[in-house]
């Protein structure tokens, strides 16, 4: 009888440990790596920067809306693959906005936005193992150059100091102190994006890029859109000059 009992014992202790408790789900099999993994995680870190609208000429203000890394969520991954606070350290620029406080590898560069003005471009750098601001700022949406009273036309007179537009042909138009001697006041500087193969719009620096060796540069410092990309290492990377004289 006591052999039974032992035996019968055993039997409810293999059961209850193959059937009892709750049920286990691996990171990756719950919820597709959603951000919000984390303990009151948030759906993303939006950021509120310039971004040119690709349905329209005229830029939306929308990038880093979203998709970011979740400041709440420990060790959560958000859609874009980027390693969320608590995880394992990116190892390159995460394709949307991350989370300062993100682990990252000492030395990455990254910046986000579409706004002609790279300095309208959120700017990361990571030091000390983990993202930081190093520059760049949200701008007022540059308006329709269609939609003002006049239209901007190059070295015509303005009376708005840094009024700004976007036109079609991605050229973007800014009132600014008169370039010429032969003028005074206020005049418009307009300039468009460079030649193909160069991209058409300002790429962010840390994003891949394919075409290595590749130098193209963007707006002028009359405009203060100037800034020089270069396609090395499989990512772009930013010159930016002084044009604090113009």
């Amino acid at each position: 009888m006591l052999r039974l009992r032992v035996s019968a014992c055993l039997v409810l202790v293999v059961s209850a440990v193959s059937c009892g408790g709750g049920s286990f789900t691996s990171a990756s099999a719950a919820g597709d790596n959603d951000a919000s993994a984390g303990a009151g995680g948030s759906a993303g870190v939006g950021g509120s920067g310039g971004g040119l609208d690709a349905s329209s000429d005229v830029p939306s203000e929308t990038a880093g809306s979203g998709g970011g890394i979740d400041a709440g969520g420990a060790g959560g991954i958000d859609a874009g693959g980027a390693a969320g606070a608590g995880g394992s350290p990116v190892t390159t620029c995460p394709p949307d906005l991350p989370a300062l406080n993100t682990p990252c590898t000492t030395g990455l560069l990254c910046s986000y936005g579409d706004h002609p003005r790279p300095d309208c471009h959120v700017q990361l750098a990571c030091n000390g193992d983990t993202f930081t601001q190093s520059g760049g700022m949200s701008c007022p949406q540059p308006v329709a150059c269609l939609d003002l009273p006049s239209v901007p036309v190059i070295g015509k007179a303005c009376s708005v100091a840094d009024q700004d537009c976007f036109s079609s042909g991605n050229v973007y138009c800014r009132c600014v102190p008169c370039p010429d001697t032969g003028c005074t006041g206020m005049a418009w500087e307009c300039v468009g994006p460079p030649l193909t193969p160069c991209p058409t719009s300002l790429p962010n620096m840390g994003q891949p890029c394919t075409n290595t060796g590749l130098t193209c540069t963007y707006g002028n410092c009359t405009t203060l859109t100037k800034v020089q990309v270069d396609c090395s290492f499989g990512v772009w990377h930013w010159t930016v000059p002084d044009c604090s004289g113009r």
